[in-house]
């Protein structure tokens, strides 16, 4: 199955634009271009947020995507749900906050960097907060899954 990354609904779409579903439907049989579903269901498809945002702004009709709907959009899509998303970006951002320097040293370089030191770095954290690995209620994400797509 090929990875599509993030996925939008119709609904989705709309509010990137800032219009109404109908005009989503509209542009779906008006446009030969527009992106094709890799996803949903027949009644709901659901399409690729790049492709989605690369049509969209190609036709003038999105200039930058506003960072909460960027946010959204990332939470919805994950792979594992929205729930497990917070539980990720909560814990960067515990890093972020308790650990400055190792955040900074974790984050200089390329994702594979970061990849390869953040669930060392996330388990400093989560250790000192709520105790050691497996007791914890709280679990390491997997870190590739903390970066976007």
């Amino acid at each position: 199955m090929q990875d599509h990354g993030t996925e939008v609904t119709a609904a989705g779409i709309a509010r990137l634009a800032g219009v109404g579903r109908a005009a989503v439907s509209n542009w779906r049989r008006r446009h030969a271009d527009f992106p094709k579903p890799v996803g949903g269901t027949e009644t709901s498809p659901s399409f690729a947020l790049a492709d989605v945002e690369a049509w969209l702004r190609a036709q003038g009709k999105l200039a930058e995507v506003p960072p909460r709907e960027r946010v959204w959009q990332q939470l919805v899509g994950h792979p594992e749900g929205p729930a497990a998303a917070l539980v990720h970006a909560g814990c960067a951002l515990l890093l972020v906050h308790d650990r400055p320097t190792l955040w900074l040293e974790a984050s200089a370089g390329s994702d594979e960097r970061l990849a390869d030191l953040l669930p060392a770095a996330l388990d400093q954290v989560l250790d000192a907060r709520f105790g050691p690995g497996p007791e914890r209620a709280v679990t390491t994400p997997a870190a590739p899954r903390l970066l976007p797509s």
